[in-house]
């Protein structure tokens, strides 16, 4: 690990940590401006750079928005795009993804401050393209399997899998049940964030399907989100090793391999008829079935998979609180998040983190 992590200097007032500032907390110009008793046109100005912020302004945005006034100073991180990797509803409004954009843009910057100060960590997930695959995305899913040495049958703990290869999957709070996931490349690690909201099946095959993206996708495309789709079953279920056990179809047969397989029951069935082991008409009544039980929104059996916890993300600050001796005011501090903000977008918060140096189970 580097020596330390390096403190936020005193650079000029940044106007896209302004804007980020503002999303974040789900507020238009109008509304923010009223706040801090400016007209909606200055605060515009402000906020594209043609005029700068006087050091009152930036006290007064730093209240109304509830970042320290060092936040609006912050120099400025490359920001990606990629919106199009959301696995999400297409309900979610324009406002609400706004702000999951800004909250994710924020983490992504803090955690590339924490990385820059870390020794390099081994990446073992490489691209591999499906449009050069047999198979398509499945093909690719068997490849995965082969190269990380995926024993047969259900993975037991994806999670643990995932972060083994050098990503970092961060629980975190989308604020709505209609984002599931979303993935990124920071720094060169790839990041999977997934809703801390999901159930546990969902949010396996979530991950699995965002790893799919890690994997096969450096630009968007019209067919990515079907390919991770893919991606995610076969990785999940292989079809060779599944498909024997779909029939008789039956409810009950679904809940069982639920319980197996670690994966929804609709994720199953949508699996089985994919592969055609069933008939569409066979797949309309089962479908039908699950609307009429209820079982879209709540599905059985959920607390009867094993809960997979994340730890890279806790791993890495432990190392700033054990190895440079920081607390969490002072590492909070040097990311510019108030402590109760840095402790529950880091997921900190549920934890016994009042100690200076942090425990964490071994891998």
């Amino acid at each position: 690990m580097n020596p330390a992590l390096p403190p936020v200097t005193t650079r000029p007032f940044n106007q896209d940590y302004l804007v980020l500032a503002r999303e974040s907390r789900g507020l238009t110009q109008t509304e923010l401006a009223e706040r801090v008793s400016i007209s909606q046109s200055l605060l515009s100005k402000l906020e594209h750079g043609t005029l700068p912020a006087s050091s009152e302004q930036a006290q007064c945005f730093a209240r109304e928005l509830h970042y320290p006034v060092g936040f609006f100073y912050r120099k400025s991180e490359p920001l990606t795009d990629r919106v199009a990797l959301f696995r999400r509803y297409s309900s979610v409004s324009a406002m609400l993804l706004r702000r999951v954009r800004a909250h994710l843009e924020l983490m992504k910057a803090n955690l590339s401050r924490l990385l820059d100060a870390c020794e390099p960590i081994e990446i073992k997930v490489e691209t591999i393209e499906p449009e050069e695959t047999e198979g398509g995305a499945f093909g690719v899913a068997h490849e995965c399997r082969r190269r990380w040495q995926v024993p047969t049958g259900p993975i037991h703990n994806l999670t643990a899998l995932v972060e083994s290869l050098g990503c970092f999957v961060v629980a975190y709070d989308f604020a709505t049940r209609k984002i599931d996931g979303f993935s990124d490349v920071v720094n060169g690690h790839p990041v999977i964030f997934l809703n801390r909201a999901l159930g546990r099946s969902r949010l396996r095959f979530t991950l699995a399907h965002e790893l799919g993206h890690l994997v096969m996708h450096r630009l968007r495309h019209v067919e990515a989100e079907e390919q991770a789709h893919n991606f995610a079953s076969e990785f999940l279920m292989p079809a060779e090793e599944i498909k024997p056990s779909f029939l008789p179809m039956s409810i009950d047969r679904l809940a069982r391999l639920k319980l197996y397989w670690r994966v929804s029951m609709q994720a199953l069935l949508k699996h089985a008829q994919n592969l055609g082991v069933i008939s569409e008409r066979t797949a309309r009544y089962y479908w039908s079935e699950i609307n009429r039980r209820g079982y879209r929104e709540n599905e059985p059996f959920e607390n009867m998979i094993p809960a997979e916890t994340p730890s890279s993300l806790k791993r890495l600050i432990e190392m700033f609180v054990s190895d440079l001796g920081l607390s969490l005011q002072e590492l909070a501090d040097r990311l510019t998040l108030h402590l109760n903000e840095f402790l529950e977008v880091f997921d900190l918060e549920s934890q016994n983190f009042s100690t200076r140096v942090l425990q964490f189970p071994s891998a």
